[in-house]
């Protein structure tokens, strides 16, 4: 449920994911029943597309981190512009996530 995301803790974010993409799957397969509209379904292929980025990235980041922990090595500060992007990039990410709010909305009529 939209109203579940938190956007600053990642976890309601991929709980979206996974029951975004039972719900799509699910309408898939009663879409000869229902006569759904391909158009919401490249839409919602769109949307998942968002929150597999962000779940993407924040694994992404978590293996860096995970790899600067154990390594203990001395160049850890070559990576801080890394780490910068990645960060940067799941906070547009993010961000897009939330703007289309109002685009989730009109798929969850289906």
């Amino acid at each position: 449920n939209r109203e579940n995301i938190i956007p600053s803790q990642l976890k309601t974010i991929h709980n979206l994911r996974l029951s975004f993409k039972k719900y799509r799957y699910t309408c898939e397969f009663f879409k000869s029943i229902f006569i759904i509209d391909d158009t919401k379904f490249k839409r919602m292929k769109g949307y998942q597309n968002i929150l597999g980025s962000i779940q993407d990235n924040n694994v992404l980041l978590d293996l860096l981190q995970k790899y600067l922990v154990e390594t203990k090595n001395q160049n850890n500060a070559e990576f801080i512009p890394i780490v910068t992007k990645i960060i940067n990039k799941r906070t547009k990410l993010v961000f897009n996530l939330m703007i289309k709010h109002d685009y989730l909305t009109v798929l969850e009529v289906i």
